[in-house]
């Protein structure tokens, strides 16, 4: 405001310096909004706001300096024509209500233009050199990290393959994004000299209280999708006892490929056609693999109960919450259960459980690869189905939600029956994974410390969340609700 004025001040009334310090104010706001939010609609809500009262003042104070004049207009003796404006309009009167006109209001209006010019530019730059890890980036955003970590990790290294000589590992970068893990990128030269050979691989380290078991589940689930023919990333290495970082880690192949999530989501539509058709294809197919090598205990699963599954999860879910006894979301898993007789299930399936474009890589060829299976289980594939479906649509619109829909029953030519239920389901599971972690922290629910920041970024796509879990059930959950007021 104070630098507003100061514009006025150096056009002596006249606001040429306010339209032309739109273009810094749409900068400055479209760099403080993207440093706080990632929801590209809460973003342009933002942005319009913030110009918006910009202009406002503007307008303000350009009523206070020249709005006095108007009283001219009922003076029969005021003389027009040495008031000292241009004549525009060839008539002083008519060009003196011009005059005013520009000055009150259409010099605010086309300050507007401009903050939102600024702003949008600003926005476009970000967009394009932040594309990759603004909504689901798992490569490419490096940071550095430090010596003394890559020289923990070569010693590891050295030690876990005693046959290769002359270890060397480079380029030590995090390109952590996501909830659950850090994420690392290496380079590792080994081997005698002029005949050295080079890997580039990814170190997955688990943070959290349940690290041991879920970095053995993600190795021994990749290795089986591997050795089914599934694209995954090859897993190398699972350290539990012996980790140099104190925490259960995983090294496994690096993948070069851009990640899914905006190739999709952007143009040209024919070539978005195709890529819902690969990501659909893709889905399919995990649903569609053989269960029983990825189970230890093929009995506990092949019971011919088609409820077990669906059993299986709602018990889960009361156990996690009876952890949290002051939660609110037991009304929920009630209105579960009181329909798990209309969910039968006809087959099970490996399920991913966080299937969506930000998992999927796409190498230059055109293969895709699919990572991130921290999650890995045999259960109804409608359950990773809303999943999928529930986080899209909360970023990207209902649209999406079809159309992913659509596509997957086309290709797998069959309707996807009782959609609706496990819709309830994945809003449980995002609302409470949430709600839970800003509540309790992240650690207890096996997650980074740094994903609670991330989570209160998404309060847009939550609260789209919440508003799909309402129309569904009707169920209001007083700390989702309490958690939005206190965000918003």
């Amino acid at each position: 405001m104070v630098l507003d004025i100061i514009c006025v001040g150096m056009g002596m009334g006249v606001p040429i310096f306010c339209i032309l310090f739109g273009f810094l104010v749409g900068w400055y706001i479209a760099r403080m909004v993207t440093a706080t939010t990632e929801e590209i609609r809460e973003v342009l809500r933002k942005l319009l706001l913030h110009a918006a009262v910009t202009s406002a003042f503007t307008f303000v104070v350009m009523a206070a300096i020249w709005g006095r004049c108007l009283a001219m207009l009922f003076d029969p003796s005021a003389d027009f024509a040495n008031f000292g404006i241009p004549l525009i309009l060839y008539d002083p009167q008519a060009s003196f209500i011009g005059w005013l006109v520009l000055m009150i209001a259409i010099s605010p209006f086309l300050q507007l233009l401009a903050t939102l010019f600024g702003s949008h530019v600003t926005l476009l730059h970000w967009l394009r050199s932040d594309v990759n890890s603004r909504c689901a980036t798992k490569v490419n955003t490096r940071y550095n990290v430090s010596d003394d970590m890559q020289s923990r990790l070569q010693a590891y290294y050295a030690r876990a393959f005693p046959a290769r000589e002359n270890v060397k590992v480079r380029q030590l970068a995090n390109i952590t994004a996501g909830w659950e893990s850090e994420m690392y990128s290496f380079d590792v030269e080994y081997g005698p000299a002029g005949e050295h050979q080079r890997e580039e691989l990814i170190l997955r380290i688990y943070p959290g209280d349940d690290a041991y078991s879920k970095s053995a589940h993600e190795f021994h689930g990749m290795s089986q999708l591997h050795r089914a023919g599934y694209p995954v990333p090859r897993v190398l290495v699972l350290e539990r006892e012996h980790s140099p970082f104190g925490k259960p880690f995983v090294i496994m192949e690096r993948i070069e490929g851009q990640v899914l999530w905006p190739l999709l989501f952007g143009p040209p539509e024919g070539k978005q056609r195709e890529l819902l058709s690969l990501f659909c294809k893709l889905f399919i197919q995990l649903h569609a693999l053989e269960w029983r090598p990825f189970v230890h205990d093929v009995a506990r699963y092949d019971t011919g109960d088609p409820y077990i599954f669906v059993d299986r999860e709602l018990s889960k879910w009361r156990c996690y919450l009876a952890r949290f006894p002051k939660s609110d979301f037991l009304p929920v898993i009630e209105w579960l259960e009181s329909r798990r007789d209309q969910v039968p299930c006809p087959r099970p399936s490996p399920i991913h459980w966080d299937y969506h474009p930000g998992n999927v890589l796409l190498r230059d060829d055109g293969s895709a690869v699919v990572i991130d299976w921290t999650q890995l289980d045999i259960s109804d594939s409608r359950f990773d189905l809303a999943w999928t479906l529930l986080l899209v649509s909360s970023y990207q619109g209902l649209e999406w939600r079809e159309r992913i829909l659509r596509e997957y029953e086309r290709l797998a030519g069959a309707p996807v029956e009782q959609i609706e239920y496990f819709d309830v389901a994945a809003c449980f599971k995002r609302l409470g994974s949430v709600a839970l972690s800003l509540s309790y922290g992240p650690e207890k629910l096996g997650m980074r410390p740094e994903a609670q920041a991330d989570m209160r970024q998404q309060m847009g796509s939550i609260k789209r969340v919440y508003d799909l879990l309402l129309e569904r059930t009707g169920i209001k959950v007083v700390e989702v609700e309490r958690l939005l007021a206190s965000l918003s």
